[in-house]
């Protein structure tokens, strides 16, 4: 989290000029600064690309992004044609038409699946309960604090409250797993239940 934290800082101090980030950078950075995004790893739908590029030509200052696009990736390139065809006077290579059409292709072969395009990060997947929703919450706080974006006074009392309720919580889940595998052992250990029973009659004596 720290290193996260002076990584985002030296960033935007220019103390860096390159900075490798996930998909997760993406959504709220804001350094007026950054001239150039590049995408080594297409994106794998239209919004997650949207927010990749946006980093770049912020504030009225000019920008570029650089995708790379493997015939692997080819289901993405009709979103790529997309995004570029919404924006003005946007140059669309040949090459990524000719993705497109493999990826056609490819469908009417039944070589792949059709791609559900547009759909973010939805998907039915795991289910999450409550426990598993708030930690997932924190965590995304978290982020979001680490990357420097989008938290108030407010937020940042609820964070650090969440934070110190699921550090409590790790610490009580620790020490009852700590305790759980030391009646185990004294339980099929006779010589570490005889130490134990030592260890507690000398204490009597001495309390």
């Amino acid at each position: 989290q720290t290193d996260r934290e002076f990584t985002i800082q030296d960033f935007k101090l220019r103390v860096r000029n390159i900075l490798i980030a996930t998909s997760v950078c993406a959504r709220g950075l804001d350094i007026k600064h950054i001239a150039i995004v590049v995408n080594f790893v297409c994106p794998n739908h239209l919004e997650d690309y949207v927010h990749r590029v946006g980093r770049t030509g912020r504030a009225g200052n000019k920008g570029h992004a650089v995708t790379f696009i493997t015939p692997d990736e080819c289901a993405a390139a009709a979103d790529l044609i997309k995004a570029l065809e919404n924006s003005a006077n946007a140059y669309i290579p040949d090459e990524l038409r000719e993705l497109d059409e493999l990826y056609q292709e490819r469908l009417r072969d039944g070589d792949i699946e059709k791609r559900r395009s547009n759909v973010g990060y939805l998907g039915k997947g795991h289910k999450f309960n409550k426990e598993e929703e708030e930690k997932v919450r924190v965590e995304r706080m978290q982020l979001s604090k680490g990357f420097g974006y989008g938290l108030d006074d407010d937020d940042n009392e609820e964070h650090e409250e969440e934070l110190a309720k699921m550090q409590q919580k790790r610490l009580e889940d620790q020490l009852k797993q700590e305790q759980y595998e030391m009646i185990k052992t004294l339980e099929t250990d006779p010589a570490a239940k005889k130490v134990a029973m030592e260890a507690a009659h000398k204490a009597g004596k001495e309390a």
